[in-house]
């Protein structure tokens, strides 16, 4: 914000401009009286009636106004005595002539208490301002006068920037409210402003020679502007990790602290993940003192809730103070493993915290690994900065004793999260001091952390692009002063992990090695790691990052592989779609077998009121699903139960699992059937159990674009499942004797002996009929049957059934129905039906998938109607081509057959099909 003098320029407001169209809490706008009642204490008001006060001069006494860059002088305020909100006039003016205007209160008498909540009200009217706007804003200094960092509000802007049509002559509400959650809190600011959004608006970067906008005509008024204390509400839950786990006990807490004797309501509500109230309870208050409560948490389904107290005086039916805090319920899972680095979670620059909540939630998450941004570089100089740094040794402590892998990510010193440029590699390579720098924060976490990231993947200060090998040993180097066997991570992309390959084996594999080695080469190899980490940008949805992932699919030569998924940032998206997709990334990326995938920390400190608490976001309860199943499994087999879906197989030391689920965005799917073996079970993302019908043995999956899990599954019978082919799966029309293969596999891992019986539609012949099978461990077996089909068939997909008896070494009947498809071998016919009118269109397209050019005839033929004729002529190398064929006045037809047919001009290939006609939209 801007000051009185020229030394403190205003982009910080103007910063905070830009949230100041977000929707703001109102409460009723009151009388003068009843803004005297004793629920709210009263700390100072300004009604601008200042000559009782022997004021006689035309601005209030105490405000000053502003200067800098963009508040000219000729814009001013002055007082107007014929107008007035409540209290009446005079009111305070402002006169715009351009630019932009404001005044602050700056007399220490408006004292504030860290831990209190505040109320600050304005009235406001407006005249004339198109391209201006008149808002409230405040911030805490402490006892010297120096500003507080985070203390600045600003109110809702006026009129309201959506708002084409300000009301006329009428007087608004303006209100901040905040909680001096700051200790060293102590007087307030206020500030009216009237400023010109052309001050916070952003030019598009490709508009050339911008016009601003400004008014020059308009005017503000203020009055009535008051600072009120609220009373004191508290809303924690009792674990402070945020999250119930099914079935143990747990409850809210609600702490009251009010001055005022009025008696009062605290209405409790418990929200689900859309909104919908599961629960309500009532706790009435006496006025005055300190009261204190608890209020158990009733059984809920997994999931993600919001818990509501609102602070109500009775009588007025008032709403005075609301909290809110976000918590989850989860299933309890039973595991005595600790937890594997295999997954970690990404904490981000750390906020200073205490951080007995996030590892809470860590350990729940079984998240084996934790990455934390550690500020570099040099001495710490402050008392801020020593408890900062004393916190953030302790979460590296609390992660060690909880079995979670620390990795410090060295950042820039400058905790607002901006890189400055690649000031880490340009030190190195200058060949700069580095112990100065760098020593200080070695030493502070020497002992507990040894794995350091130089850099993040998507700040420039990690631009590995220009990082060599020269540099990264030289780091190394450094890092060993103070870490025995260190890990040194670098960032790299998708695209540059080759690159990284080339440039860790430059360190460690094409150097000499042993007694003849080069005296700076001779502790390398062996003594540490070098670890390439790759980010998962959030720009695409989850199947467009397989082609992000495929370099894991590659087995480089050196280096390890860490990944980092970003989720998916299409704010359009249903929520629930963005956690399926933020699941398939994760499931993914395991598949193709990453020693570590990282995802954003599911979690955040909330701030409400006075206090901080820890609380699970919208993915906790997803990733605490896929850590705990997926955790310590490798990759086995990736499978297509039904189109446009996929299975993974996941196999571990003391149990197997399965991730299933379908690209479609159609929620409505039908099941998939797979033998997976009585004892299978299915989860969904919440870990809440899906029922799964068995039928001759196989188990319908739901299937939909949130992946669910299958744990207990028999997968030797899965895998057979599989394995079972009949090829080639498309025969010719115009030939009748056909040679197919049948192919299976055992994968039983021990000798099988089974019976396969093989059913055809009526009217065909496929030969041998049944098939005795022995096959060894792991042995396939190839029989050739022959199929007849009889002449004049149609263009369609048959099934062909084939029933499996196993006898040894279990006992199972497996019976899958394998669709074969009748046409012309690289010639595809499609067929599309639509209506115009009563009028119908049939569109008949080939596809020409041969290495030569084709020529065929065609014809359309409908009941009762002239056959018409077309042709598919000189049709190239993989094009398409379409005939159209069209019938008048055929609404009477619907629900006949019609049939299409081509015929090779100078060959034999011919192709019929007869279709349903649709009925009318």
């Amino acid at each position: 914000m801007c000051t009185r003098s020229d030394s403190r320029s205003w982009p910080l407001v103007l910063s905070l401009l830009l949230i100041a169209t977000a929707p703001v809490p109102r409460i009723a706008a009151q009388s003068a009286k009843e803004d005297a009642e004793s629920y709210y204490l009263l700390l100072r008001r300004f009604d601008f009636n200042e000559r009782p006060l022997g004021n006689f001069d035309e601005t209030p006494m105490f405000w000053d106004r502003l200067s800098g860059p963009g508040l000219p002088r000729y814009s001013a305020a002055q007082f107007d005595r014929t107008q007035g909100a409540v209290s009446g006039a005079p009111s305070l003016r402002f006169d715009l002539r351009g630019g932009s205007v404001a005044y602050e209160y700056v007399y220490n008498d408006v004292r504030v208490s860290a831990g209190s909540t505040y109320l600050v009200r304005a009235q406001v009217r407006t005249e004339g301002l198109e391209h201006a706007r008149a808002f409230l804003a405040t911030y805490i200094t402490d006892r010297f006068g120096e500003r507080v960092s985070e203390s600045e509000y600003v109110s809702a802007l006026e009129p309201a920037v959506q708002s084409t049509d300000p009301p006329p002559n009428g007087w608004r509400e303006l209100e901040i409210r905040f909680t001096a959650t700051q200790p060293e809190s102590f007087f307030l600011r206020i500030q009216l402003w009237v400023a010109q959004d052309a001050s916070w608006r952003v030019t598009p970067a490709d508009e050339v020679d911008p016009i601003v906008r400004e008014d020059v005509r308009g005017r503000a008024w203020f009055d009535d502007v008051a600072v009120y204390r609220l009373p004191v509400l508290r809303l924690t839950l009792s674990n402070p990790g945020g999250f119930i786990v099914d079935g143990q006990p747990e409850s809210l807490a609600l702490v009251i602290q009010d001055t005022s004797k009025e008696p009062k309501r605290v209405d409790v509500v418990i929200e689900n993940a859309q909104g919908a109230t599961v629960h309500r309870e009532r706790v009435d208050v006496e006025g005055g003192g300190k009261h204190q409560t608890r209020i158990q948490v009733p059984k809920l389904a997994p999931g993600m809730y919001v818990a509501r107290a609102q602070l109500v005086v009775p009588e007025q039916e008032r709403l005075i103070v609301e909290r809110m805090l976000p918590f989850g319920v989860v299933v309890p899972f039973t595991t005595t493993d600790p937890a594997f680095p295999d997954f970690g979670v990404d904490l981000g620059r750390w906020v200073g915290a205490d951080p007995t909540g996030a590892v809470q939630l860590l350990e729940a998450l079984h998240a084996g690994s934790a990455r934390v941004g550690i500020p570099m570089i040099g001495m710490i100089h402050s008392r801020d900065e020593q408890i900062y740094f004393d916190t953030l040794r302790r979460l590296v402590r609390d992660l060690v004793t909880a079995h979670v892998d620390p990795v410090g990510v060295i950042l820039p010193r400058d905790r607002t999260g901006r890189a400055d440029d690649d000031t880490l590699l340009r030190m190195v390579q200058s060949n700069a001091d580095l112990a100065e720098p760098m020593g200080p924060i070695f030493t502070f976490f020497s002992g507990i952390l040894t794995t350091w990231q130089f850099g993040d993947e998507l700040d420039p200060l990690g631009a590995v692009t220009r990082w060599d090998a020269e540099s990264i040993e030289r780091l190394w180097t450094e890092l060993e002063r103070f870490v025995t066997l260190p890990e040194v991570v670098i960032p790299r992309t998708g695209e540059q992990v080759g690159n990284a390959a080339r440039l860790l084996g430059e360190i460690f594999e094409e150097v000499p090695s042993g007694a003849d080695a080069p005296e700076e080469h001779r502790t390398r190899r062996g003594d540490a790691a070098v670890i390439a980490t790759i980010p998962i940008q959030p720009t695409t949805s989850a199947r467009g990052a397989i082609w992000e992932l495929a370099f894991l699919a590659d087995q480089p030569r050196h280096g390890r592989r860490w990944v980092r998924i970003l989720p998916y940032d299409d704010r359009a998206l249903h929520p629930a779609d963005r956690i399926a997709d933020l699941a398939q990334r994760v499931v993914l990326a395991k598949a193709l077998d990453a020693e570590r995938v990282y995802v954003p920390a599911p979690f955040r400190l909330h701030r409400d009121g006075d206090t901080k608490h820890w609380v699970p976001t919208e993915n906790f309860i997803v990733l605490r699903t896929l850590f705990h199943h997926l955790s310590r499994k490798r990759p086995v087999r990736v499978m297509h139960p039904d189109p446009d879906s996929v299975a993974v197989l996941f196999e571990g030391r003391e149990q197997d699992c399965m991730v299933v689920w379908s690209w479609s965005a159609n929620r409505r799917l039908s099941p998939t059937s797979l033998y997976l073996g009585d004892a299978a079970r299915a989860l969904d993302l919440n870990g809440a159990p899906l029922p799964l019908e068995l039928k001759d043995g196989r188990a319908r999956i739901p299937l939909g674009t949130a992946p669910v899990i299958i744990s207990d599954l028999d997968i030797p019978l899965l895998l057979f499942q599989e394995s079972i082919a009949l090829s080639p799966d498309r025969i010719e029309l115009q030939d009748t004797e056909h040679d197919l293969t049948l192919r299976l596999q055992n994968t039983f891992r021990a000798p099988m002996t089974a019976t396969v019986r093989l059913k055809p539609p009526k009217t065909w012949n496929l030969t041998p009929g049944q098939i005795d099978v022995q096959l060894q461990d792991g042995e396939t077996l190839e029989v050739p049957v022959h199929l007849t089909i009889p002449p004049q068939e149609f263009a369609s997909e048959q099934p062909i059934e084939i029933r499996v008896e196993i006898h040894e070494p279990e006992t199972h009947s497996v019976r899958l129905i394998v669709p074969l498809r009748i046409g012309l071998r690289d010639i595809d016919v499609f067929v599309r039906m639509r209506w115009r009118g009563a009028n119908l269109i049939i569109e008949h397209m080939l596809e020409n998938r041969t290495e030569e050019t084709v020529n065929f005839s065609s014809f359309c033929q409908l009941p009762a109607r002239r056959r018409q004729e077309g042709a598919f002529i000189r049709v190239g190398p993989g094009a398409t081509y379409t005939q159209i064929y069209r019938f008048p006045a055929a609404t009477r037809l619907i629900g006949n057959m019609v049939a299409l047919g081509i015929r090779e001009t100078r060959g034999p290939r011919r192709l019929h099909q007869v279709i349903e006609i649709p009925p009318s939209p």
